[in-house]
């Protein structure tokens, strides 16, 4: 008599899965669970260290700042100062200093690379906001040693340091040709309201020259104002 074999019937049984790797157990034979592990080079200290310091070198050459007083001193020394004054011409004829370099800062990246890479190079400006890019510029040139004046003309004149015959009390022509513009386009503005609406085209004849004067680059309103007694007798 033949006896049939007894075949299990296979029932689901519910398991708790404490973690997501017990579900993958499940798929993949235990002798095959070898955990892999890639080790990742570690970076020398030395080198870590000297990438700090070469970052840090960088940071101080950006923003090597020296003050107003302390650059006189250097001339006062008999020092030959390489000081570029990067102020446009409208600036630099209101007031300079002695034995100073012209380089504007319009034309700063187009001459930069005339200054001396071996000798200190001093950087001034109205402020200090525009020799501090002009320094960054240099830097990428690479020139090693550039200083900012702190505070630019601003400062030098609060310190009453020389000026070569000249005093700030007269504003820059560009300062003028603000100031002159804004106060046509106010003067029209207020006419029309007081007088005649057709005091407005005051303000449009001037809003459509500042318009102008920068699609061309010239300027007719600084022309005439360089003309000015207050202008002539500063103008060199």
């Amino acid at each position: 008599m033949c006896r049939k074999s007894a075949r299990k019937e296979w029932k689901p049984q519910a398991q708790c899965l404490k973690s997501p790797r017990n579900i993958w157990n499940q798929f993949i034979p235990n002798d095959e669970l070898k955990p892999t592990f890639v080790i990742m080079p570690k970076r020398s200290e030395t080198w870590m260290i000297a990438s700090k310091v070469q970052t840090t070198q960088r940071c101080k050459m950006s923003i090597s700042e020296i003050s107003p007083k302390d650059v006189f001193d250097k001339i006062s020394d008999g020092e030959h100062l390489q000081l570029v004054d990067i102020r446009e011409d409208s600036e630099r004829n209101t007031a300079k200093i002695d034995k100073s370099l012209h380089l504007p800062y319009s034309q700063f990246s187009n001459r930069a690379k005339t200054l001396d890479k071996h000798r200190d190079i001093y950087l001034l400006c109205r402020s200090g906001k525009r020799a501090g890019v002009a320094a960054k510029e240099l830097e990428s040139l690479g020139y090693q040693s550039v200083f900012v004046i702190k505070g630019g003309m601003d400062a030098w004149a609060r310190n009453g340091l020389p000026i070569d015959g000249e005093s700030l009390h007269v504003w820059s022509l560009e300062r003028q040709v603000r100031f002159t513009a804004g106060l046509i386009i106010l003067t029209g503005i207020a006419l029309s309201y007081s007088i005649n609406a057709n005091w407005i085209f005051l303000s449009v004849v001037a809003a459509v020259g500042m318009v102008f004067s920068s699609l061309m680059n010239t300027c007719g309103l600084a022309t005439i104002l360089r003309m000015m007694p207050w202008n002539c007798q500063h103008s060199r």
